[in-house]
Parts: C-alpha cells; sequence; structure tokens
C-alpha cells in the first residue's frame, strides 16, 4: 500500500506505511510518522531526539466491510529545549483515545441517521464507545447554546420518566431551538440559565409560559422589561377541567331522565361548537343537555366566551372583552367557574400580553413530543447529560 493511497482512503497525510497485514477478516495497518515533522508536544521545539519506541493501536474507518486498524510507531522524544520527554502528538488521533478522527467523523455521521446501537452493531464495536464519539461531539457543539441572538422564549416542564423525573425546557421561538435544559419544575431549575443570558447580551422582547406560577414569577423578576405572554392553550385546558368537574358533580346529583342526558357528554361539551360532528347527532346531545342542567349551560357558554378573548382586534377592546367576561363569570354563581375567573384574573397583564406578543408554549409542546420520541428511539437514557446534548442537538438532528 503506497502513501499516497494511505491519504485517499485515511484523509492524513506526514505518515508512510511500513507494511499492511490482513488476518481473520481485519486489515492492520503499520505506519510511522516523518521524522522531519516530529517536535516536542510541551514546549513545540524541533531540538529533539529519539529515547525508545511505543507502539500505538487506533481503530480507523473500515475498508469496505473489513475493520481497519492503524499500528503507528511512535518515537518518545526528548527535548534539548524544556529537558522533557514525550511523545509527539498525533494529527490522526486525539490523545487517550483508541480510534482516529477519521472514524470519530464517521460514526458522527451515521449516528445522524442512525440509532447507537445500529452504528455500534454495523462497525463491530461497542455501543459504548460509539455513545462515547457522539457525547464528545455533542458536548463541543451544543454544551453552551448561543443566546445573543434570543428574542422570544417559551418556557415549560416535560416527565422524563422515574429516572430523572421533570425538567424544565427553555425553547427559542424563533429558530426553534433548546437553549436550556434544567433540571426540576420550579424557579430553581432556571437559575442556570439567568446568569448566562444576562452575560450573552440578549434582548428578550417576550416569554411565554403556562399558568406555573414558578415559572410566572421567575419571568416578571428576571425579565421585568419583556412582554409575558400567558399560554392560551394551557389557559382553555385548565377552563375545560373546571367545566369537566362542574359535569360529573352535576350528574352526582342528578336523577332520571336528566341524568341519563348528562352521561357520556364529557367530549361534545369539551369540543368548539364548530366541530361537532352532525352525522353523530352531536349538536343535538349538546341542546339536550345544556337544557337538562342550567350550572352546565352557564360554564360551556362561559367558554365559549373565553375562547373570544384571543380574536379581538386590539388590546383595548380584549381588555373590555375580559371584564365583561369576569363580570358573567362571576355572577353565574358557580363555585368552580368563579375561583376559575379569580385565579384567571391573577394573570390579567399575562393574559394580555398577547396583543404585544402574539406567541404560545405550543413549538415547546412540540418539542415535549420529540423527546419522548427520542427517548423511545433509544429505550430510554442513563445519562442525564448526554440526554441533555441530545435536546439541545434535535432541531439540527436528521436522525432525533
Amino acid at each position: 500500500m503506497s502513501t499516497s493511497i494511505l491519504y485517499n482512503i485515511f484523509g492524513f497525510r506526514g505518515y508512510h506505511i511500513t507494511r499492511a497485514t490482513r488476518k481473520s477478516g481485519r486489515i492492520v495497518v503499520y505506519i510511522e510518522p516523518r521524522r522531519k515533522q516530529l517536535c516536542c508536544s510541551s514546549c513545540g521545539s524541533c531540538h529533539v531526539s529519539t529515547a525508545g519506541f511505543v507502539e500505538r493501536r487506533l481503530r480507523s474507518v473500515p475498508v469496505g466491510q473489513c475493520p481497519t486498524w492503524l499500528a503507528i510507531t511512535i518515537p518518545r522524544l526528548l527535548c534539548s529545549d524544556c529537558g522533557l520527554t514525550r511523545q509527539p502528538r498525533l494529527k490522526v488521533a486525539a490523545a487517550r483515545v483508541c480510534y482516529t478522527r477519521a472514524f470519530a467523523r464517521l460514526v458522527i455521521d451515521l449516528a445522524s441517521h442512525m440509532t447507537l446501537c445500529a452504528v455500534a452493531k454495523w462497525l463491530g464495536v461497542g455501543w459504548d464507545l460509539v455513545k462515547s464519539i457522539v457525547k464528545s461531539h455533542l458536548r463541543r457543539k451544543f454544551a453552551r447554546p448561543r443566546l445573543k441572538d434570543v428574542r422570544r422564549i417559551a418556557i415549560d416542564e416535560i416527565h422524563l420518566g422515574r429516572r430523572f423525573k421533570f425538567c424544565t425546557i427553555v425553547l427559542d421561538l424563533d429558530s426553534g431551538a433548546v437553549v436550556y435544559v434544567g433540571e426540576g419544575r420550579n424557579a430553581a431549575a432556571l437559575d442556570a440559565f439567568w446568569p448566562r443570558l444576562q452575560a450573552s447580551g440578549a434582548r428578550i422582547v417576550a416569554v411565554a409560559t403556562d399558568m406555573a406560577k414558578a415559572y410566572v414569577s421567575a419571568a416578571r423578576h428576571r425579565l421585568p422589561k419583556a412582554a409575558h405572554v400567558l399560554d392560551r392553550f394551557h389557559v382553555i385546558k385548565l377552563f375545560n377541567q373546571t367545566l369537566d368537574e362542574l359535569r360529573r358533580a352535576e350528574i352526582r346529583h342528578a336523577r332520571g331522565e336528566r341524568r341519563k342526558l348528562l352521561l357520556g357528554t364529557k367530549w361534545i361539551l369539551l369540543k368548539r361548537a364548530k366541530n361537532l360532528d352532525h352525522d353523530r347527532n352531536e349538536h343535538e346531545r349538546l341542546r339536550l343537555a345544556l337544557q337538562a342542567n342550567l350550572n352546565l349551560m352557564k360554564a360551556y357558554y362561559l367558554g365559549e366566551e373565553l375562547n373570544q378573548f384571543w380574536m379581538q382586534p386590539s388590546k383595548e377592546i380584549a381588555e373590555m372583552v375580559l371584564n365583561d367576561w369576569y363580570a358573567l363569570a362571576m355572577a353565574s354563581g358557580i363555585g368552580r367557574v368563579t375561583r376559575f375567573a379569580k385565579k384567571l384574573m391573577s394573570f390579567r397583564e399575562s393574559l394580555l400580553g398577547w396583543y404585544d406578543e402574539a406567541i404560545s408554549t405550543g413549538p415547546l409542546e412540540s418539542v415535549n413530543g420529540r423527546i419522548r420520541l427520542l427517548q423511545r428511539r433509544a429505550y430510554g437514557y442513563r445519562d442525564r447529560e448526554f440526554l441533555a446534548l441530545r435536546i439541545y442537538a434535535m432541531h439540527e438532528s436528521i436522525y432525533a
């Protein structure tokens, strides 16, 4: 095998081949660094003399389907300038690893399309080796996401299973990249994020959260000049839970025909009127159920009115709509509805923030779905740092 073939196949130069063998389906290429390129790895001096040799074996990219190893004879160099004896740095591999840089690049490219187990099986190496290569690459590239250009963010939590429990995710709404993964789901989970955000010089103009008090208070305290927007989906979800609790309570107290009319109406009540199915006679079933119970009728139409809040032409009109809705909710006399209305009005400024920046945590919910898919494909993760790095890399990954 010539030196030019060594360069063309394995992608490096500065070495020459002494011999090559093939045994048991494995190729071993014996190479040595060129003498004129040797220098002290400590001070960089070229005034060195040889003080023995050692052999280092490195896994390289396969030739065809044959596993290929490089056996490199490395001189130990005595430096006349600094007086130390060191091995020269290798261009083909990093220190204290058993593979070449070309092999690492191959693993990283394959891992963007395949699972780690599939990559390990195809290359005939251990899963831990593939993981360490991918993890090192992800740590170099994604360990500290760039925050300088971040303008609008969303904050939410996700449950990662019994091993890791909850973690807090911060998403850049403009780029779609996860910029922070914190442990837990309280304000303390964001403590490491705020100093980095401040040091980056980022100018946050808006932040979207759900109704979790920890996230709301942290966002208001740390980003007082940013518009805080309460996520519409979580507001409607909480009202729907209130409506369903009311339905169950009314069923428990109803008797005879009225009870029959209320049974099985959960999803009909939670649907928007325009989404009711005519073929299943859902309009008629809804009409009869509401006629059978006055409290349920009041709560249902309050929910329909609440949806109108996000459809107003201006912030001033939206504020009037919100005030009118609150007055109707308090006048309904339904305990569950009045408690919801009081809680909602404690987030009044955050609700109106929608008309300053029309953002939501919806994209973050999509990211949470991708994270769960990432976990299923990997059959779970044992390493929290590796999982966090994979989450950071999702927006650039083909496979995840």
